[in-house]
């Protein structure tokens, strides 16, 4: 009976080390899989933040381009404006000018 019992004890120690075992080996292979799935959603992360901010960034150059227009646009406004606002003064200067040369050194 004794010896019926070291063998059971000992059976069921050997069983107790396969279980054992096998749990190691499913931790470990539960701890890659876990791994690789959050490397690939790492990865995916930031592929998505990649399209997103050149996505971004496309949007923001467009946006810059329309501004461009407008300002340049209201840039030429504006030296139209100071053209047209010093044109009869610079006909003034020019003919005072011409008025002075004449007088000083005649018509010759």
């Amino acid at each position: 009976m004794a010896k019926n019992l070291t063998e059971e004890i000992r059976a069921t120690e050997e069983q107790a080390q396969k279980i054992v075992s096998e749990a190691k080996s499913q931790a470990s292979q539960i701890i890659s899989e876990a791994r690789y799935e959050a490397e690939q959603a790492v990865k995916s992360f930031r592929q998505q933040m990649h399209r997103s901010f050149r996505d971004e960034l496309v949007r923001v150059e467009k946006d810059a381009e329309k501004e461009i227009g407008v300002i340049l646009q209201e840039g030429q406004k504006k030296a139209e404006s100071i053209i047209d606002n010093h044109k009869g003064k610079v006909d003034e200067v020019a003919a005072w000018i011409a008025q002075e040369v004449m007088t000083r050194y005649g018509s010759n």
